[in-house]
């Protein structure tokens, strides 16, 4: 599931969260996963895009690891865009 925020046409910000199981039939003991998210994208002038990005995931896989794990990763873009000469 997912919930979206926009600011402005070109603003926002982005919650997510997604479980994923596997059978016990299909992996020894099963696998769930829970996973976080949370984004946003802000304009800084006509030319500057800024993107962020945050991910909580917890997991169970007794095959690979015993007990629960976790995880947590984050990401930022900045990205400029050069002026179009043709307008």
């Amino acid at each position: 599931s997912w919930l979206t925020w926009h600011f402005s046409p070109r603003d926002q910000v982005e919650f997510s969260y997604r479980r994923a199981k596997a059978s016990q039939q299909f992996l020894a003991g099963g696998t769930t996963q829970d996973a976080f998210n949370i984004s946003a994208t802000k304009w800084l002038g006509k030319q500057l895009e800024l993107d962020g990005h945050v991910q909580y995931e917890r997991w169970k896989a007794p095959l690979y690891m015993g007990g629960q794990q976790s995880d947590t990763t984050t990401a930022v873009r900045i990205t400029w865009y050069p002026p179009d000469r043709n307008r």
